[in-house]
């Protein structure tokens, strides 16, 4: 009997602990707000971000005017821990992401070195697309 107790009770424990933590994931999800316009301004180049989807991940389109020509980037990107990856046709880059507060994030991995994004305020609400 005494060994059912113990049993009964390290599964709540470890049920309470794993909710907790989901708990927690979520907030930082939400706190973070991934999804929408980010700009950053590095080296006299303008970079902006636009991340679509859902908090976790779904598709990237980042641009930037560099030697007076605009560049575009497309692909999905995932979010990993505190890892972002994009991937596009040719690669698949893994950044790390850190909150600086919110609307401020930065992003440091191969092709995006120590970028720091400001989320794009705009009082437009996009309307999701049908597929």
């Amino acid at each position: 009997m005494g060994l059912w107790i113990i049993i009964a009770i390290a599964a709540f424990v470890g049920y309470s602990l794993v909710h907790s933590m989901r708990q927690n994931r979520t907030r930082w999800l939400k706190r973070l707000a991934l999804p929408g316009t980010w700009e950053c301004e590095r080296d006299g180049v303008h970079y902006y971000l636009e991340l679509r989807g859902e908090l976790t991940g779904g598709r990237f389109e980042e641009s930037w005017i560099a030697d007076g020509r605009r560049r575009v980037e497309q692909g999905s990107w995932v979010l990993h821990g505190n890892d972002i990856r994009f991937d596009t046709n040719e690669q698949h880059v893994v950044c790390h992401l850190r909150l600086f507060e919110e609307g401020r994030i930065g992003i440091h991995g191969p092709g995006r070195e120590r970028r720091i994004y400001e989320k794009h305020q705009s009082n437009v609400v996009p309307l999701r697309r049908r597929h």
